[in-house]
């Protein structure tokens, strides 16, 4: 009697046990499902923002040489989606890139790369450093911008006189517009006027005219009947 007790106990912890582990193994199965759920919950947004951030992960990775003072890249949305779907152009693109950031410079530059959906689009120029206006314009919206301590300064002082410049101009626009609208209404409001004035004068006119004729309707009328009574 006792060893049978013993061996139910034995056989009801293996069956415990192997509950147990079937327990785990659907935590995992179900944590599993769960995780490739949110991965196909992606949407191509989301997955074009995730590409976006390995890529600049990667290129944040490049040594870019001492030489390149300021570095920036520009890279479109069609350029995105084809090395998204193209690995190949997107190896391609990063090769360029490493050979124009890690090539020497016989004087300090900033170098504009210009990436495209196609390897004949992309481009990279560079500027000396003492006249690289054209290279801080072009790059206040790039992908990729990566400046030294020593530009920093003349970097914010150009932008922030870019953008004040910018700021003075669209107010003048802004200025200039509401003066030429006001202008046409007040022009509009003019010749209002003097429309309504004329159609008054004229009104006018017409009715001391009509009152002319009927003068001399009437004196025609009364003048035969007069000569006859005399």
């Amino acid at each position: 009697m006792v060893k049978s007790m013993i061996t139910s106990i034995v056989n009801s912890y293996a069956a415990v046990s192997q509950l147990q582990g079937l327990n785990k193994n659907s935590r995992a199965t179900v944590a599993c499902f769960n995780k490739a759920a949110q991965t196909k919950a992606l949407t191509p947004e989301e997955e074009m923002a995730a590409f976006k951030k390995e890529f600049y992960a990667e290129i944040s990775n490049i040594q870019i040489h001492s030489t390149v003072k300021n570095a920036a890249i520009n890279i479109s949305e069609a350029a995105f989606k084809r090395m998204k779907d193209d690995p190949e152009y997107k190896e391609d693109i990063l090769r360029l890139i490493r050979r124009d950031l890690c090539a020497p410079f016989i004087h300090n530059v900033s170098s504009l790369i210009t990436v495209g959906s196609s390897i004949n689009e992309y481009n990279a120029t560079a500027w000396s450093v003492t006249a690289d206006n054209d290279f801080w314009s072009r790059s206040r919206n790039s992908y990729f911008l990566k400046r030294t301590s020593e530009e920093r300064g003349k970097e914010n002082d150009y932008a922030r006189n870019l953008a004040d410049v910018t700021a003075e101009k669209r107010l003048l626009e802004y200025r200039l517009e509401i003066e030429r609208l006001e202008k046409e209404a007040l022009e509009k409001k003019l010749q209002k006027a003097q429309l309504e004035q004329s159609i008054q004068l004229q009104t006018a006119v017409e009715k001391s005219q009509l009152s002319t004729y009927k003068a001399i309707d009437t004196g025609r009328v009364y003048a035969p009947l007069i000569a006859d009574e005399v």
